[in-house]
């Protein structure tokens, strides 16, 4: 497959060069230029994706709002506008030999049924969800607004095929496609957040983003290897925060107040956003402040303590307009959780005190896009990042008197290079070059509290160990009538190095070459069918080649001879778009291959250290998943709105003859909606999970699994809002008949029955 696949883009590639040099010096016939806004304030509205019938260039709107579609021969025009959160909108343009048409565009807020989203993550580029061939779904603004979420990863199991596993309270880590960890690749902004110590199986740090900064969330199921590179094995989450917006003349400055209670001490989170708009320039930040009691669970279980933790996190972004055709993007975000019990650790496995201290992340980047009317590079976009992730971790076992304390800070520096361009209508180009580097600061010490005492120690992983990440990657797509072909390449290096007293050092590079052929048939203007076909990769990371520390259930040394990790998925699927109502059915399987599994080692020659098994990590393992998604999101009438969803997944070790570990298992969501009017409304959901008592030998051997499986349960929750002008209030009931449960491999329960509500005020300075 790969070398059809090479030779296919190559052959397009060489094709490009003759086929789009005359194109680019033929002189445009006709123009059309605009600025698209967004309703009731006029405020230029920026990533709009702009559609062209027939088939044109197409476009999307700027940091403010404006819009060109060049090299348009004379004729009559239908222009579809689209945004997430808005109504789509159409207008028809009557263009005449040379003209340079002028429109001008204003959107309504709407809620879309499913499909109407726009994603940018599936193709690193504005796109249509119905007209993408991945499987993609997207939590808008206003699901956001609605839900009011606790953390950024609460909110995930709202997205179609998504699970999640919460070690902890201040934790939680997405399972897609019955992956997680470092198996599932994590974006800020297009920003990868897996680093070279992003740990193998559940870890917490999506738990480090802020949902009050997030404008959308994006998940890209079972692809994305090719435009992303290492980890996107189970797939893609991208947590977007939003774009500052333009004024279209004067200053503007503005804001919102915003606050959370729940009942019985379980949150109190404040909130305050400033937004500034000029036409060259938009700012907008925020500070948040929270504090998170212990849980208390349903049913008779009661309060689960030591679980609660306070947080604090500011962001700032700004858009600054540099030229017509050039917008400067600078970024800055912070984390900060300054202690996080480990309930499980605690409860379960004999620890007095267990805490993430601290657990924090810090984001700054830069990104510079330009635009151009030549159809090899239509959009340049360059961004630069830096990245520091702070882990701390204290461990005192019940009578002991010595207090083990840890501490990791991995910072990286990345950048990224892309140019899309068009050669033809029916023809796109994406290429783009990656480069991550990280730096590993890893301590430990232990403190002997009876004598006062303190003895430095090797961290978790090698202190200044270092990773590097170089990729180039090239993506096309072609349309034929009703079909239309998708395929791309990436190449990508990882080099390790560790330099380790007591193990012995460490300099791998391993390659990878990846890539995906992804079709979608038109059936008609409401059904398309999909077929995809893509290879992915994870490569061994810092965490795996070195580790010296305690897991789940025993003791790991490192392992510095491992190989990537290896994932072939093939899916189809057929999804539809109505006026009212859209629905998505999805069947894949994904082979795996070279699995990196803990095997029982020694350590100076000992089976067991400090009274726990000894393992490490090897390439030992060939399994596969397949499993179903099913999705519907709709409007009954003009107050009803409903939505269902419904997963589910088949893990096998083919290796071990038993199932795959931490395989979550049947569960969905149904959701129904009533709008009363006048800014108020009611709305019902029921979540579910089926019993899952297909456990692998590591799931029995895992204290946060009960034996014989982790049960069923059903939760069900009621919200209620209303909104008047710039005022919003929320209310909601959860779990409303005080449900124990707890999601399958979790260390800790769900929340039980509780009160919660939410205000938010906006307020206008100038």
């Amino acid at each position: 497959m790969k070398r059809t696949l090479a030779a296919w883009l190559v052959g397009a590639a060489i094709a490009s060069a003759s086929l789009a040099a005359p194109a680019a010096a033929a002189p445009a016939d006709g123009s059309i230029r605009g600025r698209v806004f967004r309703a009731p304030d006029r405020v230029p509205s920026a990533d709009v994706l702009i559609t062209v019938s027939p088939a044109g260039p197409g476009a999307h709107s700027r940091g403010d709002g404006s819009f060109v579609i060049p090299s348009l021969p004379p004729g009559r025009y239908t222009l579809r506008f689209e945004r997430t959160g808005f109504a789509a909108r159409e207008i028809a343009v009557d263009l005449g030999p040379g003209e340079r048409a002028s429109v001008e565009v204003l959107l309504e807020p709407a809620r879309p049924v499913l499909h109407e989203e726009i994603t940018v993550t599936a193709e690193r580029d504005l796109e249509s969800a119905f007209e993408s061939p991945a499987a993609v779904s997207t939590l808008a603004a206003g699901d956001l607004a609605r839900a009011w979420p606790r953390t950024a990863p609460e909110m995930l199991p709202e997205a179609p095929g998504v699970w999640l596993q919460k070690t902890n309270h201040g934790g939680g880590s997405p399972f897609v496609r019955g992956l997680t960890g470092n198996q599932v690749l994590t974006l800020v902004d297009g920003i990868r957040l897996n680093n070279s110590t992003y740990r193998y199986g559940p870890n917490q740090y999506a738990n480090t983003v802020d949902p009050y900064s997030l404008d959308r969330i994006e998940v890209l199921r079972g692809s994305g290897a090719t435009l992303y590179g290492s980890d996107a094995v189970g797939g893609v989450i991208n947590f977007l925060t939003p774009a500052p917006e333009l004024s279209a003349q004067g200053t503007a400055l503005d804001g919102a107040a915003a606050a959370k209670w729940a009942g019985r001490g379980q949150e109190a989170t404040g909130r305050l956003d400033l937004r500034l708009r000029t036409p060259w320039m938009g700012l907008a930040g925020g500070l948040s402040l929270r504090s998170f009691g212990d849980l208390r669970a349903g049913g008779g279980l009661g309060v689960e303590s030591p679980s609660g933790y306070d947080e604090r996190a500011g962001n700032l972004k700004g858009v600054f307009r540099l030229g017509a055709d050039v917008l400067l993007t600078a970024a800055f975000q912070s984390v900060r959780q300054p202690e996080v019990p480990a309930y499980d650790q605690v409860a379960q496995r004999g620890y007095a005190r267990c805490v993430f201290s601290p657990q924090a992340r810090t984001l700054a980047y830069a990104r510079l896009i330009s635009f151009s009317a030549n159809p090899l590079w239509r959009e340049i976009e360059a961004t630069v990042s830096w990245q520091r992730s702070l882990e701390g971790r204290e461990k005192q076992a019940n009578g002991s008197e010595v207090l083990v304390s840890e501490r990791d800070r991995v910072t990286t520096v990345g950048l990224q290079f892309q140019v899309r361009g068009a050669p033809r209508d029916s023809w796109s180009l994406t290429t783009g070059v990656e480069i991550y580097s990280d730096l590993v600061r890893s301590a430990a010490r232990e403190t002997d509290l009876a004598a006062g005492s303190v003895l430095e120690k090797r961290g978790l992983y090698p202190d200044g160990a270092r990773a590097f990440n170089l990729a180039v990657y090239h993506v096309q797509g072609f349309e034929a009538g009703r079909l239309e072909l998708k395929g791309g390449l990436r190449f990508n290096l990882v080099r390790v190095r560790t330099r380790d007293e007591l193990f012995g050092d460490t300099d791998i590079a391993p390659a990878a070459l990846v890539g995906h052929v992804s079709a979608l048939y038109r059936v008609s203007g409401r059904l398309h069918a999909v077929l995809n076909v893509s290879r992915s990769f994870r490569a061994p990371n810092v965490n795996d080649l070195s580790s010296f520390g305690a897991f789940d259930y025993g003791i790991e040394v490192p392992s510095p001879d491992l190989k990537p990790e290896y994932g072939t998925t093939l899916e189809t699927g057929i999804k539809s778009r109505g006026d009212r109502f859209g629905w998505a059915l999805y069947l894949y399987r994904t082979w795996l291959r070279d699995l990196i599994v803990r095997v029982e080692s020694t350590y100076l020659g000992s089976p067991t250290y400090g009274g726990d098994r000894v393992y490490r990590k090897v390439n030992a393992d060939r399994a596969y998943i397949r499993g179903v998604e099913a999705e519907l999101q709709g409007a009954i009438g003009r107050r009803w709105r409903t939505a269902l969803d419904l997963a589910y997944a088949f893990g096998q070790n083919i290796s071990g003859d038993e199932p795959l570990r931490r395989i979550p298992p049947l569960n969905g969501r149904a959701r129904l909606e009533y709008d009363a009017g006048s800014g108020f409304g009611l709305a019902a959901e029921w979540d579910f999970a089926a019993r899952q008592d297909r456990l692998s030998s590591g799931d029995i051997a895992d204290h946060r699994i009960p034996a014989g499986g982790t049960p069923g349960w059903h939760v069900f929750n009621l919200t209620a809002r209303w909104s008047r002008r710039r005022v919003q209030w929320s209310a909601g009931l959860a779990n409303v008949f005080n449900t124990a449960y707890r999601t399958h491999g979790s260390g800790i329960d769900g929340p039980g029955l509780h009160v919660w509500a939410g205000l938010c005020w906006g307020f206008s300075a100038l």
